[in-house]
């Protein structure tokens, strides 16, 4: 089982920024991690448009820049592993939490505690069923994982009758499937976007010294090392 929560840079991007950020920002943030050439591919894409504001004001970077971060710290990470083990004769199910519990110290982020937001840790207290206080739909999701981890364990399979099916992962579609709501799980940015992104050189600094970073065993050497097995 593979699971990622709705917002999993949230917490990350809106604690380090508690502040709206200028739409300009996006860009300088974007190449301060993937560099020019991978921040231009990202940029250019369609998935991470500046998402327009209720009152006409400049919309607010950290929506996008939480897009971005979720995608490919987490999803894009989580998915390709995914296909690549069941490319290699695995069984694997995708899942999303759209609900959550804010996990302590998520609360000093006031955007973890808006209605609809899932951020990083809080599906914790849903799996181990440690919920303060929860609400009817909290309950019934801790319920349902319990469940869904109990047959997992036991059969390797999450499904249970009763509940809706998880479709397990194929090396096309993952088919990942909504945790606590009817969903769907938006796809956005596939593994060709971020392949493009992160396929170029990495231009790593050399800290310390005046370098060079030597590049070594590449993308290419690590995937032919991990692909057979």
């Amino acid at each position: 089982m593979v699971t990622t929560v709705l917002n999993e840079a949230g917490l990350a991007i809106y604690g380090s920024f508690p502040d709206p950020l200028p739409s300009s920002a996006f860009d300088p943030a974007c190449q301060a991690t993937f560099g020019a050439n991978r921040t231009a591919v990202v940029v250019d894409s369609p998935y991470y448009p500046p998402a327009p504001s209720i009152d006409g004001s400049d919309p607010d970077a950290r929506i996008q820049l939480q897009s971005v971060g979720t995608d490919y710290l987490w999803k894009c990470s989580g998915w390709t592993l995914a296909r690549n083990w069941v490319q290699n004769g695995g069984q694997v199910y995708v899942g999303e939490y759209q609900l959550g519990a804010s996990y302590p110290g998520n609360s000093a982020v006031s955007y973890c505690t808006e209605p609809g937001v899932v951020c990083h840790q809080d599906d914790i207290e849903i799996v181990f069923g440690t919920v303060p206080s929860p609400t009817a739909a909290q309950s019934a999701l801790v319920t349902e994982m319990q469940q869904r981890y109990k047959a997992f364990m036991t059969t390797g399979n999450p499904n249970v009758a009763g509940l809706a099916t998880w479709t397990a992962a194929t090396s096309s579609n993952v088919n990942a499937f909504p945790l606590g709501s009817t969903g769907p799980v938006v796809v956005g940015a596939g593994l060709a976007t971020w392949t493009a992104a992160t396929s170029s050189n990495v231009n790593a600094f050399p800290l310390g010294s005046t370098g060079p970073v030597v590049v070594g065993a590449g993308l290419a050497t690590w995937t032919a090392a991990t692909s057979s097995n």
